[in-house]
């Protein structure tokens, strides 16, 4: 495969190569962005699949921690209006108002296009609120990276795993310099990207014309909420996010996304995931409760900034190590997808088909905290998928 073909291939949209490298952008046949690449510009020192080929030095099953901890912002209204318990947006206001950071940079909804999003400096309280949320669709919060940074400034980032892993990359082995200005970079759990299809499918399933779609959400007022469209005369229609992601938009993501080793946001300072109430059966319930994270600090000044916006007052946390023994049970899909990658690629292989190239040590290690049967009913699915034409 040509180089240009492997990293389109690879493309995680997150619009670093543009504002560094002043790559050209195009669409792909799903609308994504993937850059055309020039021989002399030097994607694998940013493009943050090359990390589990060159980079990653050891595998752990959750990425290494230095504290784990349950929780949720303390400001009622952020709890049940975030997408779960709404500690992203609580850390962002704490460092804006603590005068940590000058700005957050994140994503947001476009301003004229309710299911597209656009990425914004906030530098209040109120600006930060008005950008928190889940937004199940195609994102590029780096396109414009070089151009928002002022001298004197930082920031903190929140995006993506691979969008944070691009960032870490670009700052290694490109740019140290701005590590001075972007001090502090969170990240959510994330199980890939919905492509323009998956949402046209899902507006549809509400029942919401798109052209007179007002606004959109996809999950949150409430945990996990309801997807919810209003149309321009005040109607609403809404469907349970179980049946949103379940049915149209975990059904049609980015290609890479498929095949991707971090959902779960290794490189971030902090991670944060939906933590799931168990139900009966010991899988994951969707049922309305109120929201609760799972806060992974991956490093001791990230511990240190999460327990004095405890001690200030923005968030609730309780340690809650133990939980880390049976993660996979609240984390079934991030569970599955890291640990049988080596069984996924081995079937897309057999068949010629694309596979990013990651190194064997991680793959095998990842593959021991397996089972047989697992990795089998993973490379059986997987051909079959193949052979139906959906792979």
């Amino acid at each position: 495969m040509k180089r240009e073909q492997y990293i389109q291939n690879c493309c995680t949209g997150c619009g670093l190569c543009h504002s560094t490298m002043c790559a050209e952008l195009k669409r792909d046949e799903n609308n994504f962005i993937i850059p055309k690449v020039l021989e002399n510009q030097e994607y694998e020192k940013i493009c943050p699949v090359f990390y589990y080929a060159d980079e990653c030095e050891e595998f752990e099953l959750w990425g290494k921690y230095a504290g784990l901890y349950e929780g949720f912002s303390m400001d009622p209204t952020i709890r049940h209006d975030a997408s779960s318990g709404g500690i992203l947006t609580a850390v962002a206001i704490y460092l804006l108002e603590e005068g940590k950071v000058d700005g957050i940079i994140h994503t947001g909804v476009n301003k004229t296009r309710p299911m597209e999003t656009e990425t914004y400096m906030s530098r209040t309280k109120e600006d930060v609120v008005k950008n928190m949320g889940s937004r199940y669709c195609a994102s590029s919060p780096l396109i414009k990276l070089l151009s928002v940074l002022k001298d004197g400034e930082k920031y903190a980032f929140i995006g993506k795993p691979c969008d944070v892993t691009a960032l870490k990359r670009y700052i290694r082995n490109v740019n140290k310099n701005i590590e001075k200005q972007i001090v502090f970079t969170m990240a959510f759990f994330c199980a890939g990207i919905p492509s323009d299809n998956a949402n046209d499918k899902l507006l549809e399933a509400v029942g919401c014309d798109k052209r007179k779609l007002s606004t959109f959400r996809w999950r949150g007022n409430g945990w996990p909420g309801y997807t919810t469209a209003i149309d321009i005369d005040g109607n609403k229609h809404q469907m349970t996010y179980e049946e949103a992601w379940g049915k149209y938009l975990g059904r049609d993501v980015k290609k890479i996304c498929k095949y991707c080793m971090d959902g779960i946001g290794e490189n971030a300072d902090i991670a944060c995931a939906d933590f799931w109430y168990l139900g009966p059966d010991n899988k994951p319930s969707f049922s309305e409760k109120d929201g609760r994270n799972i806060v992974f600090c991956r490093n001791r000044n990230a511990d240190m900034v999460l327990n004095d916006a405890k001690e200030k007052g923005y968030i609730f946390i309780k340690e809650n190590a133990e939980v880390i023994e049976d993660f996979a049970l609240y984390q079934p899909y991030h569970f599955s997808r890291r640990v049988t990658m080596k069984y996924r690629i081995l079937a897309l292989r057999l068949f010629g088909r694309f596979v990013p190239k990651y190194k064997h040590t991680i793959m095998n290690t990842a593959a021991k905290f397996s089972s047989a049967t697992m990795n089998k009913e993973i490379f059986l699915g997987t051909v079959k998928r193949i052979i139906k034409g959906k792979l």
